[in-house]
């Protein structure tokens, strides 16, 4: 059966609500294994009450109203008033602050939206159309928990499986900006967090203390503002008036909540921590509001105006919905909204992971418990996978190691804050950041022989650190300039390297835009070596030369001295280019006799791409104006030599 309840007069551990101080309700646990076990089976099979006041009368339970609260004595501790323990409470209405109220109510009344557009039944989605419910159901971002129609989680959820806390789907933005959703979500993180805060820290300050201390240590994400310490998450339920059958509204608020409409316990809370009921009520009838029952002690609360109730979700509650009263119809625009804020598992006791950043087509930068969790501050991971920073000093020398790792810190820290709305305008000075890492080189302080504590090193420099925008010095470029140089060798390369045709890295890096010169045997532009012939010596070696026409057919190797091109009048660089400066050129003396002061041939100044221009020293090279605009040599540099 249910534990016995007593009332005292005052005790130490009781908030100090002054003029709205409850009753102090008070029970002793017999915390005998034998006992717990068998009242752990008596819950399990105890039922909520029927919220009719019929209901409440034959269960036989005690109203827990504004400015109560509930303390435990363990049996084993005797008469030592200091070692009870605060269960649960309600903080008086008057004991907040008038604007969270009135904030709380406006949010209240968005949630709902405008009267004449509620329903008691969901909203629905038809034909591009809106319409019932109430103005948080219309819109695609709220997502309701899987199996309770209208349970909402609104902050963090939790991915058991994955054992993985994340933002939930409902919270997602495209490019940081916010819809009116957003906005009424965040409005409505802020208030409940704002009235939870502070029923925590006025009712219950010593645990209040014992979360912030676990907050602070384990760094977890704080929702609504940064002194919530206290919750990791957030449920919005919205349950609209039933009819005064109590099955029929029973089975409907399930319907509505799933199992939270039910009886039953929260396991993914965190057991020194507290839940935080907060409900506020619109109703238009004369509906009655409905109660929350804390099943284990026999207590329930009538669900009306405005609740805080901090309680723990570990033991067994659950709820009723507003009704009308007997042969009456509930006011279509009647509502009950409730926000749970949780204290999860999860983050309190460290078994989770986060989401930190997604950096990519399913990447994502995960912070792990072990990075969390004080206890493991000082304990080396002992797995079998080796990593750079266990195992990176046989590799190599203590500064390139713990460099290395101060700079994949920058980097990382600037991919996460990367993901951040750019409204907040982060910024990260990298220098500072690797200046803050210092460490003391093994090899070093083992030579030493002077006495005292060995020198701390700092990190260097970073002057290609991301986001950087400055020119280095030392390498004479910028982080980004890294990438154009990076792609322009692959475009200058890659021509020659035929086994990387079927790669994709072709068409990855764009090398042939255009149709590559088809070189074939009928192809009267096609490149071919010429002789030159000039007096006696000339000739002889133009003979010489000539055999050179058909070394094909001899082997693959030909010594030749010079490349033309067909139409060598081709070669103009447009009607308002200039033609391109003289410059010296090697060619035989014969033909500076034949021809002073100029070359045989005019040598080839092409702009490729209009963009570079491509020399070929001891070349003439001429081409078919129509070939030359398909003839692709992309940012090659190429020079022909002589073989001989």
């Amino acid at each position: 059966m249910f534990p016995t309840l007593f009332t005292l007069d005052g005790h130490i551990k009781a908030p100090n609500y002054g003029p709205y101080q409850g009753k102090i309700y008070f029970t002793i646990m017999n915390t005998n294994p034998l006992h717990l076990t068998k009242f752990h089976e008596f819950l399990k099979d105890a039922k909520i009450p029927n919220g009719t006041e019929e209901g409440i009368a034959q269960s036989g339970f005690a109203r827990y109203g504004p400015g109560d609260c509930l303390i435990g004595r363990d049996l084993r501790n005797g008469d030592r008033e200091e070692t009870d323990e605060l269960l649960s409470w309600i903080t008086p209405v008057e004991c907040f602050d008038r604007k969270d109220v009135a904030d709380l109510w406006a949010v209240h009344d968005d949630i709902l939206g405008p009267d004449e557009l509620r329903t008691p039944t969901k909203a629905v989605f038809q034909d591009g159309i809106w319409s019932g419910g109430v103005a948080w159901e219309r819109d695609p971002l709220a997502c309701c928990v899987q199996n309770a129609s209208r349970c909402y989680t609104a902050a963090f959820s939790h991915q058991v499986p994955k054992t993985l806390t994340s933002p939930t789907r409902g919270v997602k933005t495209s490019s940081g900006m916010l819809t009116p959703h957003h906005v009424l979500r965040k409005r409505l993180i802020d208030v409940t967090a704002r009235i939870g805060v502070h029923a925590m820290t006025l009712s219950a300050p010593a645990e209040a203390t014992l979360l912030r201390q676990r907050a602070e240590a384990l760094n977890f994400p704080r929702i609504g503002n940064s002194d919530n310490y206290y919750f990791s998450t957030m449920q919005l339920n919205i349950t609209p008036a039933q009819g005064p059958d109590a099955a029929t509204a029973k089975s409907k608020f399930v319907e509505d909540l799933g199992h939270f409409g039910g009886k039953h316990t929260d396991n993914g809370d965190a057991l020194p921590a507290f839940s935080h009921l907060l409900s506020c009520s619109d109703l238009h009838g004369d509906e009655r509001p409905g109660i929350f029952v804390l099943l284990t002690f026999g207590l329930y609360i009538v669900l009306e105006g405005f609740v805080s109730c901090c309680f723990s979700g570990r033991h067994f509650h659950g709820g009723f919905p507003p009704h009308a009263q007997p042969g009456c119809t509930p006011d279509p625009r009647s509502y009950r909204i409730v926000i749970i804020s949780y204290p999860s598992s999860s983050v309190f006791d460290a078994a989770s992971k986060y989401t930190l950043a997604n950096v990519g087509n399913n990447v994502t930068i995960e912070l792990p418990r072990e990075a969390i969790d004080p206890q493991y501050d000082n304990v080396k991971a002992d797995i079998t996978p080796t990593s750079i920073a266990a195992d990176g000093h046989v590799l190599t020398s203590a500064d390139a190691l713990i460099n290395y790792l101060g700079r994949a810190l920058a980097q990382l820290a600037h991919k996460v804050m990367g993901e951040v709305c750019s409204d907040f305008q982060v910024s990260i000075d990298t220098t500072q950041f690797l200046q803050s890492i210092s460490y003391v080189d093994p090899a070093a302080a083992t030579a030493l022989s002077s006495p005292g504590p060995p020198k701390r090193l700092q990190l260097k420099p970073w002057d290609l650190a991301p986001r950087s925008i400055t020119c280095s010095e030392v390498f004479g470029c910028t982080r980004q300039d890294v990438v154009g140089l990076w792609n322009d060798a692959y475009r200058r390369k890659l021509p020659f390297f035929p086994e990387s045709s079927d790669s994709g890295l072709w068409a990855k890096y764009n090398i042939f835009s255009n149709p590559p010169l088809n070189m074939n045997e009928n192809d009267k532009s096609r490149a071919h070596p010429t002789p030159i012939n000039a007096g006696k010596k000339g000739k002889k070696r133009g003979r010489a030369n000539s055999d050179l026409v058909n070394v094909n057919n001899i082997g693959r190797v030909q010594t030749i001295r010079s490349i033309t091109f067909n139409n060598p009048t081709s070669l103009s660089h447009g009607p308002s280019a200039p033609p391109p400066p003289a410059t010296p050129h090697r060619y035989s003396k014969h033909a500076r006799a034949q021809n002073p002061g100029s070359s045989p041939e005019q040598p080839l100044r092409e702009v490729v791409n209009n963009r570079r221009r491509c020399e070929f020293s001891s070349s003439y090279i001429t081409i078919d104006e129509e070939r030359r605009n398909r003839f692709l040599w992309d940012d090659l540099s190429a020079r022909l030599r002589y073989a001989n």
